[in-house]
């Protein structure tokens, strides 16, 4: 559906969940464009130290990963 999109921010507590997300954003455009992350940062503060997430995240998925679902697919679902 064309409104539709995802959030993976609560993967980052995860890291062998975000290896998954990797390899599905690089082989599926469609669902790139349409992922969103955000910290959820009380949920993420639940399940250990959240630099140590944020950190394994980043080098899990990437900057130009990061910054597209982090920068620019908000910007386009916000329609700024």
């Amino acid at each position: 559906y064309d409104g539709v999109y995802t959030d993976i921010s609560f993967l980052m507590t995860h890291r062998e969940h975000l290896r998954e997300v990797r390899r599905i954003l690089d082989h599926d455009e469609r669902i790139r464009s349409r992922t969103l992350y955000g910290s959820d940062y009380y949920m993420t503060v639940r399940e250990g130290h959240f630099r140590t997430q944020l950190r394994e995240c980043l080098m899990e998925l990437g900057p130009d990963l990061i910054h597209e679902i982090a920068r620019v697919n908000p910007r386009r679902f916000l329609g700024i």
